[in-house]
C-alpha cells in the first residue's frame, strides 16, 4: 500500500510538471488522466 501511494505521487508530480511546462488544456488534462488510471493498473498488476 506504502508504495503504490509513492508511486501515485511520482505520477501526480509529473503531472503538475507537464501541466506547468504545458498549461494543459483540457484534452490535455484527460489524457494524462487516462495514462493515471492506465499506469494505476500496472502498478496493481506489479
Amino acid at each position: 500500500m506504502e508504495i503504490q501511494r509513492e508511486e501515485a505521487g511520482l505520477v501526480m508530480n509529473a503531472l503538475q510538471t507537464i501541466k506547468r511546462r504545458y498549461g494543459a488544456t483540457t484534452r490535455e488534462r484527460e489524457r494524462a488522466r487516462f495514462q493515471v488510471r492506465r499506469f494505476g493498473e500496472a502498478a496493481a498488476v506489479k
